[in-house]
C-alpha cells in the first residue's frame, strides 16, 4: 500500500506539486503567525515578572518616615536588626541625601522632594539588589565616587545626558557643606518599581550615587529604605511587618513587591489578551484555509481515484493515495510554522516592559510553539484522513444522493423573487448534494464567527476607552483634590471649613492616609467621615453610615478571604490596640490611586475606607490630629455640583490650596508642620490606566486585523463554493441562465451570507463583549460599565456587507464563464 502511494505521489508531483507547496505555505506562514502571536502574548503577560526577577528584587521595602535622624551607624544597626527577623533572607538599604546639583552653564538645582533627590547605598543596594536598570549608557562602577546614574525624569530636570558632568554638593546651596564633587553621568534608566506605576508614585526623581560617593556625603538623613528579601516571598511579608512595628519607634511606610507586580500585570494584560486573540483568530483562519486547500486537492484527485477503484484498488489504497502527499505537506508546513514562530519571537514582548526586558532575542516557548505546532499538524492530518475516507470512491454513490436543504432557501425560492435571487439564496443556505456538496454551511459559520469576533472586540475596545476616559470608573469620583506635601502633611481643617462656606456649589470631603492591619494584612486606608458627600464609587453594598464599618477594595477583600457582610479585625500595630477592633464590611469600592507618594497607598482594587469617629479608637489614635501632628486631613476631595461643575471645583481647590499654604507657612520650621505646602491635584491615574492610555488604537487595529482575516477566509470560501458548484452552474447555464444572472446569483449568495452573519453574529458578539468586559473590570477592581459602540458596529456591518458584495466579483466572473459542456461531461 505504501509503495503504491509513494509511486503515485512521485508520478503526480508535477501536476499536484503546486498544491502541496500552497498547503506548506498556508500552514507554515499562517500557523507560524498564530503560534508566534500566542507565544508573544504569553511573553508579554509575564514580561514585568521576568524583568523584576532580573533585578534581584526585594519582597518588602521598609521606609521609616519619621522619628530620630538616621546616620551611617543607625543605618547599619537597622539592617542588622531586620536581618534577625523571622523569614528574612537578606537586607540592604539606601538613603536619600540632601544635595544640590550644578551643571556647567546652568543654575543650581536643589535636591529635595520637589525636584531631584540624590540616593545612595552603603552596601550596594540598587547595584546588586533592586538593581537600577540602565537604558542608555552603562552602569556606574560602585567603587568610583565620581560616577552616578540618573532616572529618565532626572535627566530631563537636570538637562544632562550620558557622559556629561554634574557638580554635587551636600546640603543646600551656600550651606556649610559646600564642597563640590564632580561626577559623570554613566547611565540613564529607572528603578524596577518605575516601569509601571500609579501617577502618584512618579515622585521623586533620582540621581543614584555609588557606594563610594555615598560614604563621602552621608551625614544624616530622615529618609531611608530597607530592601528585605524573604524566605517564602510575599507569604511572610505580614509577619515581618508585625515584627518591625513591634520593635520600631519610627512611623513606617511599606512597599510590597507582589502588590506592585500585580498592578503591573493587570496593566499589561489587555495587550497580552489582544495578541492572544489575534493569534487564535489567525490560527482559525489558517485552519479554514488549509481545510479548503485539502478539499481542493481531494477534488483534483477524484477522477484518478475512481479510475483506480474501477481497476480493482481496495479502499485502503485509494485512501492512502489521497493522504500520502497531503500528509507530507502538512508536516513540512508544521515545521515551517515552528521556525516562523521562533523568528517572530524577538518582536515580543510589547508594552511598557519591553524597553527593560532582559533578553529580547530569540525565544522558544515550547509550550505554545512545540505543543501548538504539534496540535496543528495532528488536527490537519486527522482532517486529511477523515476527508479521504469520506470522499473515497466506494462512498461516492451513497453520498451523491444525500441532499441538504434549507427551509428558508425553499421559502425564498417559492416567493416569486427573481431567479438569480432564489438561486443565490439556495447557494448560500443549502448544503448541496453528493460529491459536489458546497461549503455554504462553513461559509455561514465563518461569517457569523467573523462578525461575532469583530463586534466583541469593538465592544471590549470601546469599553476600555470609556474606562480610560471616565475617572469615576477607576476611583476618582470627584473633580479636584487638594493635598499637603504629597500626602505627608495636613490641610488645616479651619481653612477647609472657611472655603466650604465660600463655595456652596462645591461639596468636599477630607481623607487622612493611614496603613492599618486588617486580619494581619497591611492595607492602605483612607480615614473618612461616615456619610461623606464625596467618596470612592461603590461596586456593591453601601458607603460608611456608622461606627465600626469598613469599605474595601475588591482585591483587598479577596486577599483577606472575606465577603460583603463579614467581620474583619482591625489594628494599627500588632499591639495597638490590645484588642482588635471588629469592623463590618458594608461595601466594596473602586479605590482611587491616592496616598503618600512613596509608601503603601490605595489603588484600583486595593485599599480600605474606615470612618473617623470622635469616640472611637480610630479618631483618638489615627485621626488627623495624631497622625500628622496638625489638625486637618491629608487630602480634601472636591466636586462641583452646579452648572459650572469642574470649573467651580477647580476655583475652590485653588483658593483652598492658597489659603492652606498661608496657614502652614506660619508654622515653625522645626515644628511638626514646618515646611508643608498645599497643592491642587488633577486626576491621578492608577498604573493600569496609565498603560491603557498608551495602547492607543490597539483594540481598533486588532478588530481590523480580525476583519481582514475574516474577509480573506470569506473570499476564498466563496471562490471554492463556486468551483465546487460548477455542475449546478453549468446546468443553470444550459437551461437558459445568462452570464449576468449567474454573476447576480453569486452576488446574492455573498450578500445573504453577510446578512446572516450580521443578524446572528452581531448580537452574540455584543453579548460576548459585554460579558468579557464585565469579567475584566471586576478583576482589576474598576466599575464594570460595558459600552457597545453602535456607530462602530453599524460601520463594521455595512463594511462587511460591502466587502462581501465586492468579493463576489471574482467568483461571479468564474461562474459566468463556466463552460456548460465541459462541466457536464462527468455527469
Amino acid at each position: 500500500m505504501l509503495s503504491t502511494a509513494w509511486y503515485r505521489f512521485a508520478t503526480s508531483w508535477r501536476r499536484l506539486g503546486a498544491g502541496y507547496l500552497a498547503l506548506i505555505l498556508v500552514v507554515g506562514l499562517g500557523g507560524g503567525l498564530a503560534l508566534g502571536s500566542i507565544a508573544a502574548a504569553r511573553r508579554t503577560a509575564s514580561s514585568y515578572s521576568v524583568f523584576l526577577a532580573s533585578t534581584n528584587p526585594s519582597d518588602l521595602t521598609i521606609e521609616p518616615a519619621g522619628g530620630a535622624p538616621i546616620n551611617a551607624e543607625v543605618d547599619r544597626q537597622l539592617v542588622k536588626a531586620i536581618a534577625k527577623f523571622p523569614h528574612v533572607r537578606h537586607v540592604e538599604s539606601y538613603v536619600a541625601l540632601q544635595a544640590s546639583f550644578t551643571k556647567r552653564g546652568s543654575r543650581t538645582v536643589q535636591g529635595n522632594l520637589d525636584s531631584v533627590v540624590l540616593v545612595g547605598s552603603l552596601d550596594q543596594m540598587l547595584f546588586n539588589q533592586d538593581r537600577f536598570t540602565v537604558i542608555q549608557g552603562r552602569r556606574a562602577d560602585p567603587a568610583r565616587p565620581d560616577e552616578v546614574m540618573v532616572t529618565e525624569q532626572a535627566a530631563q530636570v537636570l538637562g544632562v545626558g550620558v557622559g556629561q558632568a554634574l557638580g554635587v554638593s551636600a546640603g543646600p546651596p551656600g550651606g556649610s557643606h559646600n564642597t563640590v564633587h564632580r561626577v559623570t553621568v554613566t547611565g540613564i534608566g529607572l528603578l524596577n518599581r518605575e516601569v509601571v506605576q500609579d501617577q502618584i508614585e512618579r515622585f521623586p526623581t533620582y540621581v543614584v550615587g555609588t557606594p563610594a560617593l555615598t560614604r563621602t556625603l552621608f551625614d544624616q538623613t530622615q529618609l531611608a529604605y530597607f530592601g528585605v528579601q524573604l524566605d517564602g516571598g510575599a507569604r511572610n511579608v505580614a509577619e515581618v511587618e508585625r515584627h518591625w512595628n513591634a520593635n520600631s519607634k519610627f512611623f513606617t511606610d511599606f512597599q510590597v513587591a507582589s502588590q506592585s507586580a500585580q498592578e503591573a500585570d493587570q496593566s499589561i494584560r489587555p495587550e497580552a489578551l489582544a495578541l492572544g486573540a489575534f493569534g487564535c483568530i489567525a490560527g482559525l483562519t489558517t485552519l479554514l484555509i488549509a481545510l479548503e486547500e485539502l478539499s481542493r486537492q481531494r477534488r483534483n484527485r477524484d477522477i484518478d481515484l475512481q479510475v483506480m477503484r474501477s481497476l480493482g484498488a481496495p479502499p485502503a489504497v485509494t485512501v492512502a493515495d489521497a493522504v500520502f502527499g497531503m500528509a507530507g505537506a502538512i508536516v513540512a508546513g508544521g515545521l515551517v510554522a515552528v521556525f516562523v514562530a521562533i523568528a517572530l519571537s524577538p518582536l515580543a514582548p510589547i508594552g511598557p516592559a519591553r524597553a527593560v526586558y532582559p533578553d529580547r532575542g530569540l525565544d522558544v516557548d515550547w509550550t505554545v510553539i512545540g505543543l501548538g505546532g504539534l496540535a496543528l499538524v495532528l488536527l490537519l492530518l486527522a482532517a486529511a484522513l477523515v476527508g479521504a475516507v469520506l470522499s473515497a470512491p466506494h462512498r461516492s454513490e451513497a453520498r451523491r444522493e444525500r441532499l441538504g436543504h434549507s427551509g428558508l432557501a425553499d421559502a425564498i425560492f417559492r416567493s416569486g423573487l427573481p431567479p438569480s435571487t432564489a438561486v443565490g439564496a439556495r447557494f448560500a443556505l443549502d448544503a448541496g448534494r453528493g460529491r459536489d456538496r458546497g461549503s455554504s454551511r462553513w461559509v455561514l459559520v465563518g461569517a457569523i464567527t467573523a462578525l461575532l469576533v469583530v463586534t466583541a472586540t469593538l465592544t471590549f475596545g470601546h469599553s476600555l476607552q470609556a474606562l480610560v476616559g471616565q475617572p469615576s470608573l477607576y476611583g476618582w469620583n470627584w473633580d479636584y483634590a487638594v493635598q499637603s506635601s504629597d500626602g505627608y502633611g495636613p490641610v488645616p481643617q479651619s481653612t477647609v471649613q472657611s472655603v466650604a462656606r465660600h463655595d456652596p456649589g462645591v461639596v468636599e470631603s477630607g481623607v487622612t492616609f493611614a496603613t492599618l492591619q486588617l486580619d494581619g494584612l497591611e492595607v492602605p486606608t483612607l480615614l473618612a467621615s461616615g456619610g461623606a458627600a464625596v467618596a470612592p464609587p461603590l461596586l456593591a453594598g453601601h458607603g460608611l453610615s456608622g461606627k465600626n464599618q469598613i469599605v474595601l477594595g475588591a482585591s483587598t477583600m479577596a486577599q483577606i478571604h472575606k465577603r460583603l457582610g463579614d467581620i474583619v479585625a482591625m489594628r494599627y500595630t500588632p499591639n495597638l490596640p490590645r484588642q482588635a477592633i471588629p469592623l463590618k464590611i458594608v461595601g466594596v469600592a473602586t479605590m482611587p490611586a491616592i496616598g503618600i507618594a512613596e509608601g503603601l497607598h490605595s489603588s484600583m482594587g486595593v485599599g480600605a475606607v474606615v470612618p473617623v469617629d470622635s469616640s472611637s479608637f480610630v479618631e483618638q489614635q489615627l485621626g488627623p490630629q495624631s497622625y500628622t501632628g496638625c489638625v486637618g486631613p491629608n487630602m480634601v476631595l472636591l466636586r462641583g455640583t452646579g452648572t459650572a461643575g469642574p470649573a467651580s471645583a477647580h476655583l475652590a481647590a485653588q483658593r483652598l490650596a492658597t489659603a492652606a499654604s498661608r496657614v502652614l507657612a506660619k508654622e515653625p520650621a522645626d515644628g511638626s508642620c514646618g515646611g508643608y505646602q498645599a497643592s491642587v491635584l488633577g486626576v491621578q491615574r492608577p498604573a493600569q490606566i496609565v498603560n491603557y492610555r498608551s495602547m492607543g488604537l490597539t483594540p481598533l487595529l486588532l478588530a481590523i486585523a480580525l476583519a481582514a482575516g475574516a474577509v480573506i477566509a470569506l473570499g476564498l470560501t466563496l471562490v471554492a463554493s463556486v468551483r465546487r458548484r460548477r455542475p449546478e452552474l453549468a446546468i443553470l447555464k444550459a437551461i437558459g441562465f445568462t452570464p449576468k444572472q449567474l454573476q447576480w446569483s453569486v452576488l446574492w449568495q455573498a450578500g445573504i451570507v453577510a446578512v446572516v452573519g450580521i443578524v446572528v453574529g452581531v448580537p452574540l458578539g455584543a453579548a460576548l463583549g459585554r460579558w468579557l468586559w464585565t469579567l475584566f473590570a471586576e478583576e482589576i477592581g474598576a466599575v464594570p460599565l460595558p459600552v457597545v459602540p453602535v456607530f462602530s458596529v453599524v460601520i463594521a456591518c455595512l463594511t462587511a456587507l460591502a466587502l462581501a458584495i465586492a468579493l463576489s466579483a471574482v467568483p461571479g466572473r468564474i461562474a459566468a464563464r463556466t463552460p456548460a459542456a465541459t462541466a457536464l461531461t462527468p455527469e
